[in-house]
């Protein structure tokens, strides 16, 4: 029984020995070579050939980085002609870089390596690129960036503060930019800008580059209109009530339905957009702020002042106004229809086949005391009232009424918008 155990053990033992050294003992591969068409060129642009010398080996890597870069864009060798593997590298960075070839061999198990490694040849990079590719100013209308003559014109509103400027820039990589030898961050170094600023742009190699920054304060707008008006009926019955508006030269006119609840013009929510980008709305003295309450029973005056200091402002009268109804009849079809008047939407339903590019349409208004409606229009054509006009329907019309007031003695226009619909 003693001698069976031993000879097991034995043979164990030895099935364990021929187990490691197929698995663990790895033997390192020949030391490998290469050679480079040159040692020194610019980042970016300077492609250096690597010729790799075939070596018995599991595989062969060239690291053009060198060990001491963590292997960084280390490329595998793959094919080799006649003992020999070309490979094209482009450097991205600028340094001394001690580039090597290492050759692997992997024990089965996966866990053990061997390596060999070549002698390092020395590759110098270098960058001369030193240029700005952006530059700006916050809240800036313009910059005008002249490569050839290395100038930069940043155009700013205004009364700009150009004294404590904050630029953010991009320059070429591995340079350094500098304002009268102090450097320069993005977005962070405070320039005073009252007169042009050298920016010098120092390269990877020491060559430098200057730019001349000028900030130009813009002249100041001289734009004094109202370019539209709004408004909401908010007062108590009133649920909100969007109100159609009219802006014309020294005039702008709210207007409701016909027969309107004059209460309901007490509490009227505004808001506007004017044409300049820096002029102010005045009401009584002060900037009129967007969603004022006003109450528009009586004409209220208001006052556009342009940027300019030296312009002029432009006065307004702003009324609220209870505006003609407009109702249309479409007398050539038949059956004859009626369309409804909702508010200022006017809407009409046809029997299928009809042709909508022109249905004969006759105009009648229904006036509020004092007011008179002078013409009509249908997307620019003239509309007689009480005679039929063809107008094309294939899309939703605008009808302006041109409405003058005899005892306010203004006029205004109020718009209907009319859309028809046929019938599935």
């Amino acid at each position: 029984m003693m001698r069976k155990f031993t000879t097991y053990l034995f043979i164990c033992t030895l099935c364990c020995c021929i187990g490691a050294c197929d698995d663990d003992e790895v033997s390192a591969p020949p030391m490998p070579s290469f050679t480079v068409d040159k040692t020194s060129g610019m980042a970016n642009e300077t492609e250096f050939t690597f010729v790799i010398d075939e070596v018995d080996a599991d595989a062969v890597t060239l690291l053009p980085y060198g060990v001491e870069n963590g292997g960084k864009a280390g490329i595998l060798v793959k094919t080799f002609t006649s003992g020999k593997a070309t490979v094209k590298v482009t450097y991205n960075d600028v340094g001394v870089f001690n580039a090597v070839v290492v050759a692997s061999n992997f024990a089965n198990d996966g866990e053990s390596i061997e390596r060999s490694t070549s002698n390092p040849v020395a590759v110098t990079i270098t960058s001369h690129r030193n240029s700005f590719t952006a530059f700006n100013i916050a809240t800036s209308d313009s910059v005008l960036i002249d490569t050839t003559a290395r100038t930069i014109d940043v155009y700013m509103p205004y009364g700009t503060d150009v004294t404590a400027l904050k630029p953010t820039f991009t320059a070429s990589p591995f340079t350094t930019v500098t304002v009268g030898g102090a450097e320069q961050t993005s977005g962070t170094s405070v320039v005073n800008f009252t007169n042009p600023v050298t920016y010098r742009i120092t390269a990877d190699n020491g060559t430098t580059r200057d730019y001349t920054v000028t900030v130009i304060s813009q002249d100041p707008e001289n734009v004094n209109t109202v370019k539209s008006f709004s408004g909401k009926e908010v007062s108590k019955g009133a649920n909100n009530r969007t109100m159609g508006s009219f802006v014309g030269d020294g005039i702008i006119v709210l207007y409701d339905t016909l027969n309107t609840p004059v209460n309901r013009f007490d509490s009227v929510c505004v808001g506007y957009e004017l044409t300049g980008a820096f002029a102010t709305l005045l009401f009584g003295g002060e900037e009129l702020e967007q969603d004022s309450l006003l109450d528009l029973t009586g004409a209220k005056a208001l006052v556009v002042d342009p940027q300019d200091p030296n312009g002029a402002s432009k006065n307004y009268t702003l009324y609220s106004a209870r505006a003609p109804k407009l109702t249309l009849a479409f007398t050539d079809l038949n059956p004859e229809v009626q369309a409804t008047t909702q508010n200022f939407a006017i809407n009409a339903i046809v029997l299928k086949g009809t042709n909508l590019a022109s249905i004969g349409t006759t105009a009648s208004v229904a006036l509020p005391p004092n007011v008179l409606v002078t013409s009509i229009t249908a997307d620019g054509n003239l509309v007689v009232e009480g005679v039929e006009t063809p107008v094309n329907y294939t899309k939703p019309v605008k009808f302006v009424l041109n409405v003058t007031d005899t005892v306010r003695n203004i006029s205004y226009q109020v718009t209907y918008t009319a859309t028809v619909t046929v019938t599935p």
